[in-house]
């Protein structure tokens, strides 16, 4: 039953920009847009339905992002992250919504 369910996975997308492996992807509650966080200590924005990049920006933590959200009720405005630095961010990114 469980290698049916697999072998049903189909490639939707492939979303090329972070330079380093990807350790969180999040979707915000309507489901349009993904957050990644990678080793490159990278956060970007992806429009799902689009296949492309909405923003990008440095996070500023001093190593890996392991986790990035849309923080709830934030209309999407938020983004918190942590790292292996130990830290926790919230950025309210310029460019997010018209």
């Amino acid at each position: 039953m469980l290698q049916e369910f697999i072998r049903r996975f189909q490639l939707y997308a492939e979303l090329n920009g972070h330079t380093g492996c990807v350790n969180t992807v999040h979707f915000n509650p309507s489901g349009e847009m993904l957050v990644s966080g990678s080793d490159d200590r990278e956060i970007i924005l992806w429009d799902w339905a689009a296949k492309s990049k909405r923003l990008s920006f440095t996070s500023g933590h001093e190593d890996n992002v392991f986790q990035a959200r849309v923080m709830p009720f934030s209309d999407d405005r938020i983004i918190i992250s942590c790292a292996a630095d130990g830290q926790v961010f919230s950025y309210e990114p310029n460019g997010l919504h018209p």
